[in-house]
């Protein structure tokens, strides 16, 4: 008497299920393939954000990175902070003048908070527009936007055109520094202010300039940069 041939059948639905667990190990094992992967090319660093502190200023950059690197040299006012996280990169100055990737994006007042989300500056919760550092004779258009005014330094003072130009020159060369804005003419040399040809005073460390229509005003500093 021959044996019988087991007759074995497969449920539709259980055969679904085989090849979906199947399919879930395919994509698991892909997965965990592309994570080694990028653990051993060092891309798995990116964070929603990364935070830090310039002096009194927080700064909080996004994307973020788990090798973000801060520095900073110098002491007291004359301290340099350099914050360098994936491609941004962010200077805050002498004077609190802010730098981000090469651009000035004007001066800081006491305990501004900044955020540079994906190349974007905000100051305050403020959107600025940054301007490229000019070097002796190179002049630039000034981005038109919201603000009335321009801020920016010259000879390391804090400098404030209104209304803002839409020219800046930079002239002159080590002994003294110069801008042209528009129908402005400003020049500082051994901390003295010429404005359009005309001296305006001497400047103090950490002083302020506005230049507007209605004139020249140079608030002293009293020896620091605040």
């Amino acid at each position: 008497m021959k044996p019988k041939k087991a007759n074995i059948r497969f449920h539709p639905m259980a055969l679904v299920a085989m090849l979906g667990v199947g399919f879930a190990f395919a994509i698991g094992g892909l997965v965990i393939y592309m994570a080694m992967q990028d653990l051993e090319e060092g891309n798995v660093d990116l964070m929603d954000e990364t935070i830090t502190y310039m002096g009194e200023h927080r700064l909080a950059v996004r994307p973020g990175s788990r090798d973000a690197v801060a520095t900073q040299s110098g002491v007291g006012t004359n301290t340099t902070y350099k914050f360098v996280c994936r491609t941004t990169t962010v200077e805050l100055a002498p004077g609190k003048e802010l730098i981000v990737n090469g651009f000035t994006f004007g001066v800081l007042k006491k305990k501004d908070p900044i955020l540079v989300d994906e190349g974007k500056v905000f100051v305050n919760e403020r959107l600025r527009t940054g301007l490229p550092i000019l070097k002796a004779n190179d002049h630039i258009a000034v981005p038109s936007t919201f603000e009335e005014s321009l801020d920016t330094r010259l000879a390391g003072y804090a400098l404030r055109i209104t209304p803002r130009p839409k020219i800046v020159t930079r002239v002159g060369g080590a002994s003294a520094q110069a801008l042209k804005a528009d129908d402005y003419s400003i020049t500082i040399r051994d901390n003295e202010l010429v404005v359009d040809g005309v001296h305006r005073g001497s400047l103090t460390p950490g002083a302020s300039i506005t230049v507007a229509p209605d004139g020249v005003v140079i608030e002293p500093g009293g020896g620091t940069s605040e």
